[in-house]
Formats: C-alpha cells, sequence, structure tokens
C-alpha cells in the first residue's frame, strides 16, 4: 500500500496498519498497557556492520509522525533503546500526537537485554544473521556473549512493568526487531521464528493485566499469559532444566479475532 504523507510516497504493508489495529482495540481502554514496539523503517545495514548508526530514513520518520497522529490511546511514558533510529522513532511519535516537547528515555534494557558481552555476540549475529541466533536461543544452546533466553525476557519485562505510568495509558518502548522476537516466542511457547513472522519496522506487541491475568496481543489475536510464570520469571525462579513444561504453561486460551 502507497500512502502520500506530506507529499512523499511511503510504501507501508497494508497489513502492517491492519493488525496493529486490531491489536490495539484488544486492549481495554481502561488498562495501563505497554507497547513493546521495533523502530521505524531505516537504512539498509551494510553488510559487515553493526548497524547502531544507521538513522531512520525520510519515510521512516513521516510513517512514525503518521502512527503517532493516528493512535486514538493517550500515551503515556516513552522509553527507547539508546540507538538512534529508536530514538528519532520516538520523537517522530511524539510530534505525531503533539506533544514534541516531551523527553524520550533511554535504557540499555532495550537494547542489550540479551547480551552479556557484544563483542563475543556482534560477530556471531554478523555471521549467522539474527534469526538463525534467536532460534538457537529460543531452544537454550548457548551463544557466546549472550544470556539465557529466559533471563533476557525477565529484563524487558521487568522494565516494561516497573515503568508503567501511574494512571491508565499506553506507554512506549520502542526497540529492536533481535528484542522483539525473542520476548515475544519465548511468552507464546515458541522455540524456532522465521522471515513471516519476524517483527516488521514499527510493529509491536501490547501487554496489560487483567487481574489477575497478564495478556498480550500481536498481529491480531490476544494471548492470556499465566501471571505466576511472568512472576517466576521475573524472580528467577526457574529450576535447572525445568522450562520445557513450564514454558507450556505460559499459553493458555489463544484467542485468535
Amino acid at each position: 500500500m502507497e500512502k502520500q504523507i506530506r507529499g512523499l510516497s511511503v510504501t507501508v504493508p497494508e497489513i502492517l496498519y491492519r493488525e496493529m489495529a486490531e491489536s490495539l482495540a484488544l486492549v481495554p481502554e481502561n488498562a495501563n498497557a505497554a507497547l513493546l514496539i521495533r523502530h521505524s523503517i531505516r537504512y539498509p545495514i551494510p553488510p559487515g556492520d553493526f548497524g547502531n548508526d544507521i538513522p531512520l530514513t525520510p519515510e521512516g520518520i513521516l510513517l512514525a509522525e503518521e502512527w503517532g497522529r493516528k493512535l486514538d490511546r493517550h500515551v503515556g511514558r516513552i522509553f527507547s533503546s539508546p540507538v538512534g533510529r529508536c530514538v528519532e522513532t520516538g520523537r517522530a511519535v511524539l510530534r505525531g500526537i503533539g506533544q514534541n516537547e516531551r523527553t524520550v528515555h533511554t535504557d540499555t534494557a532495550l537494547s542489550e537485554a540479551f547480551i552479556r558481552d557484544e563483542n563475543a555476540a556482534g560477530p556471531v549475529f554478523m555471521k549467522h544473521g539474527p534469526i538463525r541466533v534467536i532460534n538457537r536461543l529460543l531452544r537454550n544452546i548457548p551463544i557466546p556473549g549472550m544470556v539465557p533466553v529466559e533471563q533476557g525476557v525477565r529484563r524487558v519485562m521487568t522494565f516494561m512493568f516497573a515503568n508503567l505510568s501511574d494512571t491508565p495509558c499506553l506507554n512506549l518502548h520502542i526497540t529492536h526487531d533481535g528484542i522483539l522476537a525473542p520476548v515475544l516466542c519465548h511468552l507464546m511457547g515458541r522455540d524456532a521464528t522465521d522471515e513471516e513472522s519476524w517483527p516488521r519496522m514499527l510493529e509491536g506487541a501490547f501487554f496489560w493485566y487483567e487481574e489477575p491475568e497478564l495478556f498480550l496481543s500481536w498481529r491480531g489475536t490476544r494471548w492470556n499469559i499465566s501471571r505466576e510464570l511472568f512472576q517466576r520469571i521475573r524472580n528467577k525462579q526457574f529450576a535447572e532444566g525445568d522450562q520445557g513444561d513450564e514454558q507450556n504453561d505460559f499459553i493458555r486460551n489463544n484467542q485468535t479475532v
């Protein structure tokens, strides 16, 4: 789908708009929710480059502004990976909702949650690509420079829910595909991902509580997540070798819209 935004032609997958809208519609309006979202459209990352300095394209900036303009929820706090394109995305969303004066706060939980040593992990990503690396992580295969998947998920989830606003609203957490993909797969009990299920740019998942349950919505589907297991992840109470059965308990009453 090609859209004209302020005179510039921007190609946007129609499914992205539809599924994000369907996912947001599943979040109760009185919920204090968190959105974990990948940054907007960036320039290609050259071979052999870590890509930390790659910015958004002009189309990516306009798309984030347009998304903010169309957002029909009050936006609370905005957090971002320290990487420039994520901060750019946050600032563009703020312009879109007409709140340019607000600050985008940064935290490495949104950029390095799964990284123990970037000098060791970086070459692995460049050699094998993110999907192969994340699939190994999901299967609990040790990867140089990376922490176990449940440890990274725990860091992201704890950060998001420790930084909710004081009143019901939508809190934004702008991150990368290499963070969003393993969080979603682990919470959904999946041990693999692929090109089709990999997060698109400016695509995200919504998280909220309906006591005593924790929910997420992703691509128009609501997932009912065991709060007990979330608490155990957060509190690091997994026993060694126990994760398979526990992970199966994470999913309850998957509902497709």
